[in-house]
């Protein structure tokens, strides 16, 4: 019996192999390269004749990308590889907005959480068949070389399990406060700090369970922190 074809990702961070960026136009244009792990189970080998991939953020397509199609690649009996996708994003018109959170030196705001949608296109043996994969990324749009990594951990579709009544911003939003960590170390005896409790003291006073409702309310959560950062907290 034919076994699939799984695809995998351990890459929850995703740095720019080069930017363009014009503030004044309100318009950036940079590139990253997405990597995936391919196991092929089977007692055969099979060729990976097309690998389609798309972002989103906010529910909003901002880019696309096809690979393979020209030179497939050829993966043993029971052996794995990598699958190496680039992807041009272009903010600009609709989402030129997102320009002046590229040029912000905080990680978290020039750190754009994206939903990678990709589809890796196979045969074997005269079939075609297909494996997909969604996945939450961070993707820094920032100019400057190295910027630090994310600290969350790559969220599956499976972990999102596509609730109907939740946008994947919210869902994004909620795996960020839950896996987050602080970068840095803490010096021995000093008290663990929690990452909501801190999101408590930048935001002004409030209760936790305040912040997780004003998450929910995009609009609310997003002014909640445009004032924050205005102030300088």
């Amino acid at each position: 019996m034919p076994r699939d074809i799984t695809i995998s990702s351990n890459r929850p961070f995703l740095q720019p192999k080069h930017i363009d960026i014009n503030v004044t136009a309100k318009f950036a244009n940079f590139t990253v390269i997405n990597r995936y792990n391919v196991s092929n189970n089977n007692f055969y080998s099979v060729k990976i004749s097309g690998v389609s991939m798309k972002s989103l953020y906010s529910n909003a397509v901002i880019a696309q990308s096809f690979a393979y199609k020209e030179h497939p690649l050829e993966i043993s009996a029971r052996s794995e590889d990598e699958l190496l996708v680039p992807m041009d994003f272009i903010l600009s018109g609709e989402h030129g907005s997102l320009v002046s959170h590229c040029m912000s030196n905080w990680s978290w705001i020039h750190n754009l959480p994206i939903l990678f949608e990709v589809t890796a296109n196979y045969t074997y043996m005269g079939h075609s068949e297909q494996a997909t994969l969604t996945t939450f990324q961070t993707v820094s749009c920032h100019p400057q070389p190295q910027p630090t990594p994310s600290t969350v951990k790559p969220l599956t579709s499976t972990a999102m399990n596509y609730r109907s009544t939740r946008g994947f911003y919210d869902v994004y939003l909620e795996h960020l406060v839950t896996t987050g960590k602080f970068e840095g170390k803490r010096s021995r005896g000093r008290q663990r700090e929690k990452i909501m409790d801190g999101l408590a003291t930048w935001l002004g006073p409030g209760k936790v369970s305040d912040i997780l409702a004003a998450v929910k309310d995009r609009d609310l959560w997003r002014d909640m922190i445009a004032n924050a950062y205005k102030q300088g907290t």
